[in-house]
């Protein structure tokens, strides 16, 4: 089993293509999405925001030294 080293959530207050892109982005550093993705709807004029939970998890090189 893998150990969590850190934990941060995202969000994006655009659309579904801006938060494909921030969590893409997160990946490409080396974060892990966790869990599903959390959606406050849009009230009437707004916009929906998106969440969604990442972690980086410690890499084994990290426990051989």
């Amino acid at each position: 089993m893998q150990k969590i080293i850190e934990y941060t959530i995202v969000c994006s207050s655009g659309n579904e293509e801006d938060m494909i892109d921030i969590v893409n982005g997160h990946i490409d550093d080396e974060w892990q999405p966790i869990g599903g993705v959390g959606i406050k709807p849009a009230g009437f004029g707004m916009t929906s925001t998106f969440y969604q939970a990442m972690v980086k998890y410690e890499n084994d090189e990290k426990k051989d030294k």
